[in-house]
């Protein structure tokens, strides 16, 4: 009896022995990306998400579904798309806060319309990478796409009406490797607002009219340690911007008529737009108080070769109290406060530059960043104008105090119909996948202990009976 109970158990160690070690050196198979239809293969969009894994494409079909979806860190590099950008749509019906909120990497999302949430329509929150592209958010209390704490976005193609804060909005990020291409922003509380994030943000090609304010670059405090810095904003257009009802839930509300403002933000480059027709300052420098008391000078900021003309207050403008190297070069304008501003404020050198697109439809031409050296002359104090100053709010609280009545976000019109995704459902040849994933490596580990201790006990009961 022993002799058999001991061939026994040498047969089970050595087929455990056969089973670690196959776990231990035989690689798991990749994870084939896969194709996950909604409805076809899911009922809902929230169902295919928690199955998925890197590289699947959620293929949404056309047809109204809610929001409230979230994309949890443990399904990063996957995509949600819609067959089409305006039959595809994420209704939050007044109720709900978000049609998409991102905390997974790598994720895009593409070619769908959302409209009436409370709060952000498409929310990427402390991820590395992300797209956003063909999108469409319309009647939303908070923000169309908001990039929180993150880094290396793309967003472009992207359009946004009535928000009540942002169309679209940047913050808390450095460096942030975040491009802005070909957006419209419409009827929002502010077009961009780029707030306490510097470092690589790129603004091209896109149309901001009939917002509040057309683009922020400001620095506020609200994220500790970031002021804002290192924007390029070209071949964009910038126009109307405070002429028209806009909903308004923040205190960003009181800069509205300003085109493109400057408020605690350096070294930002503003270049080849056109801006005109706006309710105030066509392109403003001021400095501000943060919500801490400490002041956030603006400096070291280039603005040239822009066409600026018939904004009401002034096309160019510069308050008191800046920093140094502002400088201001071969704009078109015909009214500036101070006076003779490219004069007081001007550049020592700069490079001559090809000529863009600054129309919002067309992708702009590529150039290179010119180099832009501000004279001396443009130091602290001397040269801004004093009514600036007085124009302008410096803290949130002024800003809050100066905003007016505004419309709710659920007034405003539903946009009108944009450009979908060319080739939206063409995956690839992706094959499809109703199932849930295959156990991880962990879960295989587990089942072989527990098979382990199953056996080894058996073996053990026999000895005893032997």
């Amino acid at each position: 009896m022993k002799g058999r109970v001991d061939v026994e158990t040498s047969r089970f160690i050595a087929a455990l022995l056969a089973a670690i070690l196959w776990c231990a050196f035989v690689p798991a198979p990749a994870h084939a990306q896969a194709l996950l239809r909604v409805p076809g293969d899911f009922e809902d969009i929230q169902s295919a998400i928690d199955v998925s894994e890197p590289g699947d494409i959620i293929l949404v079909d056309k047809g109204t579904y809610p929001g409230g979806l979230e994309v949890g860190s443990e399904h990063s590099g996957i995509t949600i798309r819609g067959v089409d950008r305006n039959e595809v749509v994420l209704d939050g019906g007044d109720d709900t806060e978000t049609a998409i909120e991102v905390t997974a990497d790598d994720v895009a999302i593409e070619n769908l319309t959302a409209h009436n949430f409370t709060g952000t329509a498409f929310k990427w929150d402390g991820v590395d990478g992300l797209v956003a592209r063909y999108l469409t958010a319309y009647r939303v209390g908070g923000f169309g796409i908001h990039i929180h704490q993150s880094r290396k976005a793309l967003v472009e193609e992207a359009y946004v009406s009535g928000a009540g804060r942002a169309a679209f909005g940047l913050e808390g990020c450095d460096p942030c490797d975040v491009e802005f291409n070909r957006l419209t922003a419409r009827y929002a509380e502010t077009g961009l607002l780029v707030l306490d994030a510097r470092g690589q943000i790129s603004v091209r090609g896109s149309l901001f009219e009939y917002n509040g304010a057309g683009i922020l670059l400001s620095t506020f405090g609200l994220t500790k340690g970031i002021h804002q810095a290192s924007a390029i904003v070209a071949n964009n257009t910038i126009k109307d911007n405070g002429t028209e009802p806009t909903p308004s839930a923040s205190e960003f509300g009181g800069f509205a008529g300003i085109g493109i403002g400057i408020a605690g933000g350096s070294q930002n480059t503003i270049r080849e737009n056109e801006v005109r027709g706006n309710a105030g300052y066509g392109i403003v420098l001021w400095s501000i108080e943060q919500a801490n008391g400490r002041r956030r000078i603006t400096a070291r900021n280039e603005i040239f070769d822009n066409e600026v003309g018939r904004n009401k207050r002034a096309d160019l403008a510069a308050a008191v109290q800046l920093g140094p190297k502002n400088c201001f070069a071969r704009n078109g304008s015909t009214r500036t406060r101070p006076a003779l501003i490219e004069d007081l404020f001007p550049c020592a050198v700069v490079a001559p530059t090809p000529t863009g697109t600054a129309t919002g439809t067309a992708t702009p031409t590529p150039t290179p960043t010119p180099t832009v050296e501000p004279s001396p002359a443009a130091t602290l104090a001397p040269g801004g104008d004093r009514k600036v100053s007085r124009d302008l709010p410096r803290t949130l609280e002024e800003a809050a105090a100066n905003k007016g009545d505004h419309p709710s976000y659920e007034l405003m019109a539903a946009a009108e119909p944009q450009p979908t995704l060319p080739g939206a459902a063409d995956t690839g040849g992706l094959p499809p996948r109703r199932e849930a994933p295959e156990p991880s490596r962990a879960l295989t580990w587990i089942a072989i202990v527990v098979v382990a201790l199953t056996i080894g006990g058996l073996v053990f009961l026999r000895t005893l009976a032997g």
